[in-house]
């Protein structure tokens, strides 16, 4: 089972059809492509736009940290833009359901998420893009709520400048 077909958030791409197992999805259409694109056409944005998809992001983030999931790699390849050009967060093949996995689906949107869970024990692969990635994670560490924050840092600078916090890794 994956992350996709267990939650629904206004601001996650659903997963519409399988096909071949997990060969192919059936996503949410998006018709104005992704937020590397519409930065890339743009060269960066205004602060008002900054702040409009920060404060999207931060909420998807928050939608997923409520239900102990980490997203792994965020990036704005991986946000979609609606046809009414709000995000669609996709890519959860890196994500992971954290500690008691089973309050996944007892979780109540008001309840606020222990961020003193405990981290998630590394594995031998990398995940995640370099630009996008936390340190904790680029050292082998371990893996918390924290990670997807220092993503969206990155992002919001990318949002801003229209160019990578971090070059050459």
């Amino acid at each position: 089972m994956c992350v996709a077909e267990i939650i629904t958030i206004k601001s996650l791409c659903k997963l519409c059809q399988q096909i071949n197992r997990n060969d192919n999805f059936g996503l949410t259409y998006c018709p104005n492509g992704d937020l590397l694109q519409y930065i890339s056409d743009s060269g960066h944005f205004t602060e008002e736009v900054v702040r409009f998809y920060s404060a999207e992001l931060v909420e998807a983030l928050e939608q997923l940290q409520n239900r102990y999931i980490i997203h792994r790699d965020l990036k704005p390849e991986n946000i979609l833009l609606s046809d009414d050009m709000h995000i669609k967060l996709t890519d959860f093949g890196s994500s992971v359901i954290y500690d008691n996995s089973e309050s996944l689906f007892q979780a109540d949107n008001s309840k606020s998420v222990d961020t003193d869970r405990k981290p998630i024990k590394r594995t031998n692969s990398f995940v995640g893009t370099a630009q996008f990635v936390a340190p904790e994670i680029l050292k082998r560490g371990a893996i918390h709520v924290g990670s997807d924050l220092w993503s969206l840092g990155c992002i919001i600078y990318q949002m801003t400048t229209g160019k990578h916090l971090f070059r050459g890794v």
